[in-house]
């Protein structure tokens, strides 16, 4: 049985989503993982079923045509601790598309209560699992993520090292460079214009402040290496541009945010989930307050707030120092945190999230000739007649369906980092689980022929029990 996991970010979601397909690849599937930006490539590949990353308004029409060709629709959410404000008026309000969905998966107790309530499904379609890629905060997972991620262990093996988030996506999206303002194009896409016009105000106003004290704790700690790791859909430039060059400055985009944060001493960030994600690694995690940001509930609470400059230096002293008191003062929180927004910290998220994939398939196949019709987009409107004749004759044909210049364009973006992957990437983390998991063994490979209903270029990876293909 084939099934599809989309990876809209690389750096962030895609060792959880590999662990998930080598568990699924253990039940017998063959899972394949498809970046976002090329959702077009599920038709060519006509699986049974398909993992969403979210189910949000600007997502119905594909939702729709995978329905449609009989792929059985799951959803294993990536923003399970987001407001919940805003997240009710991203989500799709579509009754039809909501009740075709076989389960929805939830990271913790309170988007899945309100999924329950006020979300518009059933009690049966909503499982908590809590999210694969927190898994590897759990000590049995941990080895894995140091394995992979030797950007960080090269750094720490000679100085003390503080990790530097930044969460300032709006404020600095790479698409800016394209003369495209993310905020303006998600909030008329969406809906919420207004909202996100002022959430770029505040991480306008965070990443100043950011900087501030990047460029200070650089100054004041010369024997501390600092890494600053922007969010992934930042541009890394601009820090490269403002901050103060200096021989203890590191500013990388690279591996898991969980490699880093494990090997820190500790994290400072403003309104950012690594608060959370510190506080699971048992790292400090310093949040500078005396700057305006969009402040979260969530991360304020399992963070120690610094009012000054001066005081965030005192804070760094302590952590440097291995002081356990920074920690004592969110333990009170971080159990209650976990069952709201996490659900458990136990490493079997994953293994939740497969088991409820089994016990929700449909059974009833996917229709092939439907996925071609919707590949090579029979039926839907298209200007110009010769347009329609060229699409109409790669169908008949089974030419590819993409042109050279439509592939390009797909391809085409700012931060590929965040966006594509590669078989030795898949590869590397594989490996790593195997070797905590031996019955986890699994291979990737690239996209075959055989593999697709049509030719095309593809960008995706298959996962499965095969060694060679």
């Amino acid at each position: 049985m084939k099934i599809v996991i989309l990876v809209p970010n690389v750096l962030r979601d895609l060792h959880g989503l590999t662990l998930v397909a080598a568990a699924l690849v253990q039940r017998g599937f063959t899972c394949y993982l498809v970046p976002i930006q090329r959702w077009v490539e599920v038709f060519a590949l006509a699986p049974d079923a398909i993992l969403l990353h979210q189910l949000r308004t600007t997502q119905d029409e594909f939702v729709r045509r995978f329905l449609a060709c009989r792929i059985d629709v799951f959803v294993l959410d990536v923003e399970g601790m987001e407001r919940l404000a805003k997240y009710r008026k991203m989500n799709t309000e579509q009754a039809d598309i909501k009740q075709q969905v076989r389960r929805f998966m939830a990271w913790g107790a309170v988007i899945g209560d309100y999924l329950r309530s006020d979300g518009g499904y059933a009690a049966d379609q909503v499982v908590l699992t809590g999210s694969p890629r927190h898994d590897f905060y759990a000590p049995q997972w941990r080895a894995a993520s140091l394995a992979v991620n030797q950007e960080a262990a090269a750094i720490t093996t000679t100085t003390p090292m503080i990790l530097i988030n930044t969460n300032t996506p709006y404020a600095n999206h790479p698409n800016a460079r394209l003369g495209i303002d993310a905020a303006a194009q998600e909030g008329a896409e969406l809906g919420m214009t207004d909202d996100l016009h002022i959430e770029k105000e505040r991480q306008t106003s965070a990443m100043h402040g950011m900087i501030e004290a990047t460029n200070a704790l650089t100054a004041h700690f010369p024997n501390v290496t600092f890494v600053l790791r922007p969010h992934p859909f930042e541009d890394l430039d601009t820090y490269r541009r403002v901050l103060i060059e200096r021989d203890n400055l590191r500013i990388i985009r690279q591996g898991s945010v969980d490699g880093w944060i494990l090997r820190a001493a500790a994290v400072v960030q403003r309104s950012c989930s690594t608060a959370v994600e510190s506080a699971l690694s048992g790292v400090p995690s310093l949040s500078p307050h005396w700057f305006s940001a969009m402040d979260y509930a969530l991360p304020d609470s399992l963070s120690i707030q610094t009012h000054s400059v001066d005081e965030l230096f005192d804070r760094v002293e302590q952590a440097l120092a291995g002081d356990q008191s920074l920690l004592e003062q969110v333990k009170p929180t971080l159990d209650a945190a976990i069952h709201d927004w996490l659900y458990k910290l136990d490493g079997l998220a994953h293994v939740r999230v497969v088991d409820t994939v089994c016990a929700g398939l449909s059974g009833r196949g996917v229709d092939v000739g439907a996925c071609a019709r919707a590949l090579y987009r029979v039926g839907q409107p298209v200007q110009g007649l010769r347009k329609q004749i060229e699409r109409r004759a790669r169908y008949q044909l089974r030419l590819s369906p993409e042109t050279e210049t439509q592939i390009e364009k797909r391809a085409m973006t700012p931060d590929k980092t965040a966006r594509f992957f590669d078989v030795a990437m898949v590869q590397r983390w594989l490996d790593a689980i195997a070797g905590i998991d031996s019955t986890y063994r699994a291979h990737a490979h690239t996209i075959t022929r055989r593999d697709l209903i049509a030719p095309m270029t593809s960008f995706s990876v298959v996962v499965s029990s095969a060694p060679t293909e």
